[in-house]
């Protein structure tokens, strides 16, 4: 890797530099890789790597510095913990995130190479409170000049609460446009990271009953329907249906009126009426 990097320094004072608020997720990456590398996650991790995501975004390789006080105000962290307490969280999640891999194929005269990269390069957090990520050179493919991707505001998923709901967020905004999605049952066990003590009675209570209440606000007319195939002995479950009113491909993520946006969120919970999963 060449030394000779720019130092991309995420800064309010420099308009060309803030924050971003929108996270465009490679497909590839959301539909094959996230699902395994994101296993065993907490919320907490997966706010950061959203944070992360937003900000390497067509960055290339450069080192990227991101302040620890921007971190908190997008994750709406209210916890009462110490700056370093929460220094020492993240690094946590960090060192969790450096060891990511991808499969890439390359084709080299008449063979094909198969390789396995890491997605991060370096990560670290200093002592002025700023975390530091750079993207390796061979897996920036995934975070530039994309030709497909899922797009969706970081701050709406941040502010749901579970693991669950934050995950099938960022799967359902892939078919935003569409306004359906269909999972198999293993498929949204993979997706979701299901245990497997989990029967479907778990899965309605600690799973998708309290989900759809987290996701009506920002899916209108969301329902999640059961899907079951007929057998000699009744009917077995084998995936779930989760439909809303398609958006339009140009609605805005973000950029319009605070007050408009949560009269619309409201309005989309008061007019819900499948907030219980159907039988």
């Amino acid at each position: 890797m060449s030394e000779e990097l720019n130092l991309i320094e995420i800064s309010d004072e420099d308009q060309n530099k803030k924050l971003s608020t929108i996270v465009k997720m490679d497909n590839d990456l959301l539909v094959k890789g996230f699902p395994n590398f994101s296993k065993k996650w907490t919320p907490f991790d997966i706010d950061w790597w959203n944070i992360i995501d937003s900000q390497v975004l067509d960055q290339k390789d450069n080192l990227i510095k991101i302040p620890i006080s921007k971190v908190k105000e997008l994750m709406y962290f209210r916890k009462h913990i110490t700056n370093d307490e929460f220094i020492k969280k993240s690094n946590d999640t960090l060192k969790k995130f450096m060891t990511i891999q991808a499969s890439l194929e390359q084709e080299d005269g008449d063979k094909k190479i198969y390789m396995n990269v890491n997605i991060f390069s370096q990560s670290y957090i200093d002592t002025d409170y700023n975390a530091w990520i750079r993207v390796s050179p061979q897996a920036t493919k995934y975070f530039n000049n994309l030709s497909q991707w899922t797009r969706f505001a970081l701050e709406q998923a941040t502010r749901l609460h579970t693991s669950y709901s934050k995950k099938l967020f960022m799967y359902l905004k892939q078919w935003r446009t569409v306004g359906k999605k269909t999972f198999t049952l293993e498929e949204f066990r993979n997706a979701l990271d299901v245990p497997k003590s989990y029967r479907p009675g778990s899965i309605d209570q600690k799973i998708l009953n309290p989900t759809a209440e987290y996701l009506a606000p920002y899916f209108m007319n969301f329902r999640i329907t059961k899907n079951y195939s007929k057998g000699i002995r009744g009917r077995k479950l084998i995936g779930y249906t989760f439909t809303f009113r398609p958006e339009s491909k140009t609605q805005k993520d973000v950029g319009y009126n605070k007050r408009i946006e949560e009269i619309t969120h409201l309005y989309s919970i008061m007019t819900n009426t499948f907030l219980k999963v159907a039988r």
